[in-house]
């Protein structure tokens, strides 16, 4: 009765963004071949050292302007605002690049 209404209306429905959330979409069938999981390895590695210095870019910072100076900058060591377009530009590029390639990641991931 009412349990079945309410519970179909939390279930994503076919070909939707949602769907892509659901327990059916991130768990492998039953006759997946388990030799194959190994194949996702290396490029989900790559994907995280791509992704990754972003993310830690405000770690490297403190070294980058103060690598001739040592414990302070010195005067030919780079300024905050010479390195900040390295980082907006890597940020920059890492949204275009996934809003442009996540469709096609989608298609065409390791479950396909």
């Amino acid at each position: 009765g009412s349990d079945d209404a309410s519970t179909s209306q939390l279930r994503p429905t076919q070909g939707t963004f949602l769907e892509s959330f659901s327990k059916e979409a991130s768990t492998a069938p039953a006759d997946f071949d388990v030799k194959d999981r190994w194949k996702v390895v290396i490029p989900a590695n790559i994907l995280h050292i791509s992704i990754g210095p972003v993310y830690a870019f405000s770690m490297w910072t403190p070294g980058i302007t103060t690598s001739l100076g040592v414990v302070g900058s010195a005067p030919l060591d780079w300024t905050h605002s010479e390195i900040l377009p390295v980082f907006s530009a890597a940020a920059v590029t890492l949204g275009i690049t996934t809003s442009v390639l996540g469709d096609w990641v989608e298609r065409s991931g390791p479950r396909k």
